[in-house]
């Protein structure tokens, strides 16, 4: 997941289109992508724990803390060294005091992981439902 931002970030950044907030989008394609996986093969290995629900949704938050945090560090840094892309990134919103590498790598981490929390629920539910159709009857009445 973090490999699959930064590389998305980068691609973007090397294109001129970083300060295109809308493509930021395509961070929830990658993300949701990732988490599907890693819900997908956290329960594979672990086929008695299909019915709990809990446990995908912390697999899937795992997976999301460990992506976006460094993401997130990754987005400091590169901020902090690229005042030009953090001017443009001020230019675009209208904040009184305006926006530096902290709180731009802060509003990233809150956003990412409340994104990690729905798309965990919901995918966990979709991977489950999955899983249980794909699952031989094995049931004795």
């Amino acid at each position: 997941m973090m490999v699959g931002f930064i590389s998305f970030f980068l691609l973007m950044y090397g294109l001129r289109l970083a300060h295109n907030y809308w493509l930021r989008l395509f961070f929830i394609i990658i993300h949701l992508s990732v988490l599907t996986l890693g819900i997908h093969t956290y329960r594979q290995n672990r086929e008695n724990s299909i019915d709990n629900h809990v446990s995908g949704v912390a697999a899937g938050m795992a997976t999301s803390f460990v992506g976006v945090l460094g993401f997130c560090i990754f987005l400091f840094l590169f901020l902090t060294f690229e005042s030009d892309l953090m001017t443009q990134i001020n230019s675009q919103f209208d904040v009184d005091r305006g926006v530096n590498p902290v709180t731009a790598s802060a509003f990233m981490f809150v956003e990412g992981i409340a994104a990690g929390l729905i798309g965990s629920y919901i995918l966990t539910r979709l991977v489950d439902s999955r899983l249980s159709d794909e699952a031989p009857e094995n049931s004795i009445l």
